[in-house]
């Protein structure tokens, strides 16, 4: 039976795009029983260049797409979102409500959903580490990767729960973080301080890129597997929090 998604993206960066197309295609080239029911997306054209070249991508593709403008609701709520944001997320709910769907994306969704969103169904959504490891926006996780001396580091996707980042994770993959390519970055850090290094090159580090550079491949073929193993049956969405065998180990069975 076919899986019937929402997706919900901010659209701004590369990593939006590259896991939007990565999964259509591999639903359009009939290896992936899912169908994208719609774009939800909270920048309006205009917005940014970015999200306007991300909603073109999403009509050229022929999926419909739902915006709403969190940066209107905000001005038009003194600034205050946090305190409001339940009710933004009335307004999307409302909006997606006539589209029967069996789950919903967050790929590159950068807004924190309420448990207003929540009753829609389940959502899953994308971490840039192992299940276990650092939270926070991906700048962060890096950052405490670098900090901890993690020497892997990889990527997850998760059931989203009410509690931000706390839901069970349902796959990961896992990459190196050694080799010659990393090894003069590493030895750097005994030169000087984490904080030091922030200072003087911030997300310039080349370690910080190199990390950021190993993670991103990840993203798109990781997100697309999740979402087979729902189509697959392997995993069963009504029985997600009740399974003992997740989350699944997809290194090395992705084609990235």
């Amino acid at each position: 039976m076919t899986v019937n998604i929402g997706w919900f993206s901010s659209g701004r960066g590369r990593g939006s795009r590259a896991m939007l197309e990565h999964t259509v295609s591999h639903i359009r080239s009939h290896t992936l029983d899912c169908e994208i029911q719609f774009v939800f997306c909270h920048r309006e054209e205009g917005e940014g260049q970015g999200s306007d070249d991300y909603l073109k991508r999403v009509s050229d593709l022929h999926i419909p797409s739902i915006t709403i403008s969190s940066k209107r609701f905000r001005e038009n709520h003194n600034d205050q979102f946090a305190k409001y944001r339940e009710e933004f997320d009335q307004l999307v709910f409302e909006a997606i409500k006539p589209y029967d769907v069996d789950i919903c994306v967050l790929a590159g969704y950068l807004l924190i959903i309420s448990p207003v969103l929540l009753k829609k169904g389940s959502f899953i959504n994308l971490h840039p580490s192992l299940p276990g490891g650092p939270k926070g926006l991906w700048q962060e996780v890096i950052w405490q990767t670098i900090v901890n001396k993690n020497y892997s580091t990889g990527a997850m996707t998760f059931l989203v729960s009410e509690e931000l980042d706390e839901g069970p994770p349902l796959a990961f993959a896992e990459i190196p973080l050694t080799g010659p390519e990393f090894q003069n970055d590493w030895d750097l850090l005994r030169l000087g301080s984490i904080e030091q290094i922030k200072a003087s090159q911030g997300e310039n580090f080349s370690l910080f890129q190199k990390i950021r550079n190993a993670q991103i491949p990840l993203e798109a073929p990781l997100l697309t597997e999740t979402l087979r193993m729902f189509a697959d049956k392997k995993i069963g969405i009504q029985e997600i929090h009740r399974a003992s065998d997740l989350p699944i180990d997809l290194t090395g069975s992705m084609q990235i």
